[in-house]
């Protein structure tokens, strides 16, 4: 019972990611990202796949520094340090499930630099390396709604991104000569 209500809010995870992703705000786009990211992690626990888990909850940690503010004022190369190596530190310390193990720990130096940008359409492109990570662990990982949870974020993201492009491109589409 408990099993089947930790995988379905891995699916409720999915709505909650969608609205992030397409939000052109980042504040927004963190707090959906924050409950999608926190259900995605618990959905987790029936699959054993304890590093993603453990990972999705640093990240979700993460997210709420950036909401905060805390260490917005850091330099690129800094933050993706930090990231690194929070992942390295777990992935040495609690990785018990072979090489894919490694990948919310990779994900998290994208997670790092996504969460503490201040222009959402840079903080939307690192969240695609991210994706990638976790949509190759929900592969080796067998969980239907981790892979559907980053195929449809990866779509609402791309659709996003180009919507902002577009509207950010119609300002300069008819230049003075």
């Amino acid at each position: 019972m408990m099993s089947s209500i930790l995988v379905s809010l891995g699916y409720g995870s999915i709505i909650a990611h969608l609205l992030a992703f397409s939000s052109r705000n980042t504040h927004t786009m963190l707090k959906f990202n924050m409950l999608s990211t926190f259900f995605l992690g618990l959905s987790l626990i029936p699959f054993g796949a304890y590093c993603g888990t453990w990972m999705s909850f640093l990240s979700v940690m993460s997210k709420m520094s950036a909401f905060f503010g805390v260490g917005c004022d850091m330099k690129e190369f800094k933050k993706g340090l930090i990231g690194f190596f929070l992942g390295l530190l777990y992935f040495f310390f609690f990785n018990d499930e072979g090489w894919f193990g490694i990948l919310p720990a990779v994900s998290m130096i994208f997670i790092v630099l996504a969460d503490l940008q201040r222009n959402v359409v840079y903080m939307k492109y690192y969240y695609y390396g991210s994706a990638f990570c976790w949509l190759t662990y929900g592969i080796f990982i067998g969980s239907l709604a981790a892979i559907l949870y980053d195929v449809l974020g990866i779509l609402a993201l791309s659709y996003s991104v180009y919507q902002i492009k577009k509207s950010s491109n119609l300002k300069f589409s008819n230049p003075s000569f």
